[in-house]
């Protein structure tokens, strides 16, 4: 039988992973846009579009650090007996 706390792990497991993804559209989306400003700058279209996909990147990598920390909280005791 599930107690309300692991009820509550769960839950905000799944809140999370709803944001992290919800977060990365959202990053995704600001990049598609803002690819358009580096048209306007032909001679720097390289470094201005290496750069928003360095940081998409970055954030993504720590959207997943934290979710994976989040589920290794969640599930840490999940089969222990209580």
């Amino acid at each position: 039988m599930m107690t309300v706390w692991r009820k509550l792990a769960a839950l905000s497991l799944v809140l999370l992973t709803f944001l992290l993804v919800g977060w990365l559209f959202v990053c995704w989306l600001s990049y598609s846009m803002a690819s358009f400003t580096c048209m306007d700058l032909p001679e720097d279209l390289a470094t201005c579009i290496g750069g928003m996909q360095r940081q998409v990147a970055i954030q993504a990598a720590a959207g997943v650090l934290v979710w994976m920390f989040a589920a290794w909280l969640t599930f840490r005791n999940w089969g222990k007996s209580e």
